[in-house]
C-alpha cells in the first residue's frame, strides 16, 4: 500500500507542478489524463486487494471516491456529447479540470488514510 500511495502522490504533485508552471498548460492537461488513468487503476487495485481489511469509515471514503469519479466521468461524457456551449464556460472548466484535480487530491488523502490504517495493523 505504501507504493500505491507514493505513486498516487507523485502523480498528483507532478500534475499540479505542471499547472503551476503556466507555460506548460498543455503538458499539465496530458498529465491530468495520465493521473486519471493511474488513479482509476490504483482505485481498482485498492478496492480488490484491501477492501475486505478496511473498517467501515475507510470503506466509506473509498465509496465517496468512486461515486465522485464516476459522477465526474459521466458529466464529462455528457458535456462532450452535447452542445455544451449553451452552458457556462465555468461549468465546462469545472468538470474538465477543477473537479478531477479535487477528486485526485481526495484520493491521495484516501490512500494515505488506508496506508496509515494498514501500517497500524502490521
Amino acid at each position: 500500500m505504501k507504493l500505491l500511495h507514493k505513486i498516487n502522490k507523485i502523480s498528483l504533485i507532478t500534475t499540479l507542478i505542471l499547472y503551476g508552471a503556466v507555460v506548460t498548460i498543455y503538458l499539465a492537461m496530458m498529465a491530468q489524463i495520465a493521473l486519471g488513468f493511474i488513479q482509476i487503476m490504483l482505485a481498482i487495485a485498492v478496492t480488490r486487494i484491501y477492501y475486505g481489511e478496511l473498517p467501515n469509515r475507510l470503506r466509506n471514503l473509498l465509496h465517496i471516491y468512486w461515486i465522485s469519479a464516476i459522477t465526474n466521468g459521466v458529466t464529462i461524457g455528457w458535456l462532450t456529447n452535447t452542445d455544451h456551449y449553451v452552458f457556462s464556460n465555468a461549468i465546462t472548466v469545472a468538470a474538465y479540470f477543477i473537479a478531477p484535480i479535487c477528486i485526485a487530491a481526495y484520493f491521495v488523502y484516501v490512500t494515505y488514510k488506508i496506508k496509515k490504517h494498514l501500517n497500524k495493523q502490521s
